[in-house]
């Protein structure tokens, strides 16, 4: 198990809060436990690691699905 941040440009404008300022000055990364399931060795020392997001601030959960959505179309 593993606490990760990953910083992810304007994540934060898809959480569902109330208020949210026109302009986040420091974005902040998305924060999640996570268990590694998978590890490849994909050469050249780089490695494409596998996660199953296991505890996650369900708000965050929710801005991650919306941002994947939004930006996988």
């Amino acid at each position: 198990m593993l606490r990760i941040e990953i910083k992810i440009q304007d994540w934060e404008k898809f959480k569902p809060e109330f208020y949210k300022p026109d302009k986040l000055t420091v974005s902040k990364p998305l924060v999640a436990i996570v268990k590694v399931v998978r590890v490849e060795d994909i050469g050249g020392g780089q490695y494409e690691i596998g996660v199953d997001f296991s505890g996650m601030d369900e708000g965050h959960r929710i801005a991650l699905a919306k941002y994947v959505k939004k930006t996988g179309e």
